[in-house]
């Protein structure tokens, strides 16, 4: 067992220096959304089948990257962004719109292109810092009394070695596997710590009752 454990071990060991290693030379593969991409809003004036729509971006922009938002509840409105849009693109796209949607007044100057900056990912991170660490203390606070008689900064130190190798492990495999870092990723990890945090807390609080239970039979 103890020669399972070691192995285990040595894995992730490996697997977050690799992760290190990987974000160093290559850094993160990072989503559409938050590289530095261009956008465009369009209204067909009725309902916007997002299928068709998508085949539409797949027919002007080929091989490039795009992602398709609706932007309003009538479902008559959408907001395109790409990697870049060209003029012949628009064109194209207008001539796409116009037939599919019957749209014979649109021509490509009515199509405005919004160039968007890239978002570092230590901005996306930095709001969620404040919260994440003011929950952890109360965490922490409440477990030290909860564990004061059975080796309360044991018991916090090993939860906080787990959450810490956990959320190494996390983002060394996102790394690893160029799996894009998008909007949701930190909140994936937030939700990740905290569930974390819950079950290790539920089973010392197994543990605890059986210790508790233990001794009153020795008494």
């Amino acid at each position: 067992m103890k020669l399972d454990k070691k192995i285990i071990y040595f894995a992730l060991v490996c697997l977050i220096l690799a992760g290190i290693i990987r974000v160093i030379f290559g850094g993160f593969t990072v989503d559409l959304m938050l590289k530095k991409h261009e956008s465009i809003n369009i209204n067909v004036g009725q309902t916007i089948d997002m299928n068709d729509m998508k085949q539409i971006c797949k027919n002007v922009f080929k091989d490039k990257k795009f992602v398709l938002r609706r932007i309003e509840v009538f479902n008559e409105s959408v907001n395109i962004n790409v990697e870049s849009i060209t003029n012949d693109e628009k064109v194209q796209l207008v001539n796409e719109l116009k037939g599919k949607y019957d749209l014979k007044d649109l021509s490509p100057d009515d199509i405005v292109i919004t160039s968007n900056s890239n978002v570092r990912i230590r901005d996306m991170i930095t709001p969620y810092i404040a919260p994440l660490a003011i929950c952890e203390v109360i965490i922490l606070v409440y477990m030290y009394i909860r564990f004061i008689h059975y080796k309360p900064l044991k018991v916090i130190g090993k939860m906080l070695l787990i959450n810490v190798v956990t959320i190494a492990v996390y983002y060394s495999l996102i790394a690893i596997l160029t799996i894009p870092f998008a909007t949701t990723t930190v909140s994936i990890s937030i939700a990740i710590i905290i569930l974390e945090m819950l079950i290790y807390i539920a089973k010392q609080e197994k543990i605890c009752h059986g210790l508790f239970a233990e001794k009153k039979v020795k008494e």
